[in-house]
């Protein structure tokens, strides 16, 4: 009797055992939330920072450039592909580019490496740039604004096209709490920007 209640025992052991081991592999249901009420509250909040304008409003005596007049920097006869083995610093804690653990050695791979900003600064000349996200651009007489036109052809990844309004969730994003990140929160609120306005 003794040896059959240690065998019930131990057969209920193993099933728990491996009960617990097929439960611990499943996620927990994500919970998406919508912070689009957030967001446009704070846009409201803030209508001095974000302004949102008509074409008209464009100053019309801005000089646009559009880089074409550079000379390229990289030579047709490139060979292409190939394999680079390189070394990093630190194995990447996280894929986040902002928030905890984000500024570590494998940020550049992943950010700035990768990101496509509205201009790239050429490599062979200190102060003109090339296209990214914006087909052409101006600065005002004082110097103090910068406008974009976007390239109507430029897609995220999911091939949905990038929009004006999209530059105003990145600010949101960047002054936000929920990034955890308060040296982006500093960067993007106290004084670097005065404002940025969309023209549709």
């Amino acid at each position: 009797m003794k040896e059959r209640i240690v065998w019930v025992l131990g057969a209920v052991a193993v099933v728990a055992v491996i009960a617990l081991v097929i439960n611990s592999g499943k996620e927990p249901e994500k919970e998406w939330v919508d912070i689009t009420p957030e967001v446009e509250a704070y846009y409201k909040e803030h209508a001095d920072f974000f302004q949102v304008k008509s074409p008209g409003d464009i100053p019309g005596d801005l000089k646009w450039k559009d880089g074409s007049e550079l000379e390229p920097f990289a030579s047709p006869d490139a060979k292409q592909g190939g394999t680079l083995n390189y070394w990093m610093q630190d194995f990447p804690r996280t894929l986040r580019f902002v928030g905890p653990e984000a500024n570590g050695a494998f940020r550049g791979y992943m950010l700035d490496d990768n990101a496509v900003s509205l201009v790239h600064r050429h490599p062979n000349a200190e102060f003109d740039f090339y296209p990214g996200l914006a087909k052409s651009w101006a600065i005002s007489k004082d110097g103090k604004t910068a406008y974009y036109k976007l390239d109507p052809y430029a897609r995220y990844s999911d091939g949905k096209p990038v929009k004006a309004k999209d530059f105003f969730f990145h600010f949101f994003f960047m002054r936000s709490k929920h990034i955890n990140a308060p040296w982006y929160n500093d960067y993007f609120e106290k004084g670097k920007f005065t404002n940025i306005a969309t023209y549709d």
